[in-house]
């Protein structure tokens, strides 16, 4: 867009807008979307014909690539691809009446209605997650018998802060009085929950991996109880060493082998 040197950006009345859009699939991948505008694009304009829209990132997000200490960091900052189709968008004009540059501030939940064969009336659909309207959608979530306990889940309108993907990833950060809680789900059923008092509940639905390049060290205050269906391999590259400051008790249902060195010390 050309401008003449006595004119700048901004200048021109503000129009803005709302639209429904229609493709995400951007060709040059940064995050724009075609959206189709209230009043303004009509039937006659298919979803190709329409202009691509540019979200705005929020203060959070840097929406550049920098170099620090000659090293190139890519896309710092928060990705603008989050819009979907079908979402409601509100905008303006970057050009004015030229309507050839729309920018989106922001996305808008409603409550829409679906169109239902077997129903007399629509059914309406709410676009804000039920997590972030009181609904704990969590105590329909299938759990281990015995070692699995329930989401400690009971956010009140408006604290529970949710974000969730299209396939059912789930973030919560919830500020509810008494159940202050950080929850975070991935599709398959592994999650982490941290709840107000402190407890945190790790659950691991395929294999689990742990890795440390480093030492390890583990403290624990109170009592630990290992159960394991399956079978237990240690191995030890080097030294092993165990302390107890109390009895030792080891039973075993089957046969028991103790192989060692050169000798084997037993001391009373």
């Amino acid at each position: 867009m050309a401008i003449s040197n006595n004119r700048f950006v901004g200048e021109d009345k503000f129009i803005w807008w709302l639209g429904d859009v229609e493709d995400v699939l951007d060709p040059e991948k940064l995050g724009r979307v075609r959206v189709r505008i209230f009043g303004y694009h009509t039937d006659k304009y298919l979803t190709e014909d329409l202009p691509w829209a540019t979200p705005i990132s929020s203060i959070q997000s840097a929406s550049l690539t920098c170099t620090i200490n000659d090293s190139v960091f890519y896309g710092v900052g928060l990705s603008p691809t989050g819009i979907e189709v079908g979402s409601w968008v509100f905008g303006f004009w970057a050009d004015h009446d030229r309507t050839r540059s729309p920018i989106i501030i922001g996305t808008i939940a409603a409550h829409r209605e679906l169109d239902s064969p077997n129903s007399p009336t629509p059914d309406k659909i709410h676009d804000v997650h039920p997590l972030a309207r009181e609904e704990n959608i969590w105590e329909t979530v299938k759990t281990l018998l015995g070692p699995e306990p329930k989401s400690t889940y009971n956010a009140i309108y408006p604290l529970n802060k949710v974000f969730a993907t299209r396939t059912g990833h789930i973030i919560e950060i919830d500020d509810t009085e008494g159940a202050e809680r950080i929850h975070v789900y991935h599709k398959s059923g592994t999650y982490i929950e941290i709840s107000s008092d402190g407890r945190m509940v790790t659950k691991v639905t395929g294999n689990n991996y742990v890795i440390h390049a480093q030492n390890d060290e583990v403290h624990v205050q109170g009592d630990v109880h290992i159960h394991v269906v399956g079978n237990v391999k240690m191995e030890v590259d080097k030294n092993f060493e165990m302390q107890v400051g109390g009895t030792c008790k080891i039973q075993s249902g089957g046969t028991m082998t103790l192989i060692g060195g050169p000798d084997i010390q037993l001391n009373p």
